[in-house]
């Protein structure tokens, strides 16, 4: 019994420091930010928070595998509520651009982080190195959701000759570029228009004929 709580209570600290580490480079940037800044905002001390993470860098790694997780989540939450609707009409999840954008808009904060890691990465290997495997991690996530979309839906075919790798990357592509279009004062329903014709461009999808 005291394994478990023990376990527990170390899970619970290992959260509490990556959710500081969120805030602490939010507030004050990667580089400007020290160890000592994220062991005072999770509340503990500094030698407890180089037991669970020797490095900045680790710290990052750990915010782009928290992103990864969440946007499982939210794809497998959009799933689900689309399946189960009683709505003959309800949208489909790759039709459904509205909601698709407005699940993923709460990732900001980290984006803003990730454009910082992005200029340093040219100059930082280990860096470099997390964004290009966080980047693949991404790309395979939302290529089996969608496919399995598609597949459970049953309705619904992609056009002979779409390559689902490169519609995902350019998804990925108008995303980021509405997410720097956010963070300049760009209005959300500008946003949402692109975002809801550029799905429907790239993607593409049509009825399955039987």
């Amino acid at each position: 019994m005291c394994a478990k709580v023990t376990l527990q209570h170390k899970l619970e600290i290992r959260d509490r420091i990556i959710a500081a580490a969120l805030v602490s480079f939010s507030k004050k940037g990667f580089d400007k930010t020290r160890m000592d800044d994220i062991a005072l905002e999770s509340n503990v001390s500094k030698g407890t928070l180089y037991i669970y993470f020797e490095s900045k860098e680790d710290l990052f790694y750990e915010l782009c595998e928290k992103n990864l997780d969440d946007l499982r989540e939210q794809l497998s939450s959009l799933l689900v509520t689309n399946h189960k609707g009683n709505n003959a009409k309800n949208d489909k999840l790759i039709s459904d651009a509205n909601g698709f954008y407005n699940n993923f808009s709460h990732f900001e904060k980290s984006y803003i982080i990730f454009l910082e890691i992005l200029s340093k990465s040219t100059r930082n290997e280990k860096l470099k190195s997390i964004l290009y495997s966080q980047h693949k991690n991404v790309i395979e996530v939302m290529k089996e959701h969608i496919l399995n979309y598609i597949k459970n839906d049953g309705t619904i075919t992609l056009p002979e000759g779409k390559e689902i790798d490169s519609m995902v990357m350019s998804l990925i592509a108008v995303y980021n570029g509405l997410m720097m279009n956010r963070l300049m004062g760009v209005g959300e329903e500008a946003n949402k228009k692109t975002w809801a014709d550029s799905v429907s461009r790239i993607l593409g999808t049509t009825p399955k004929v039987e």
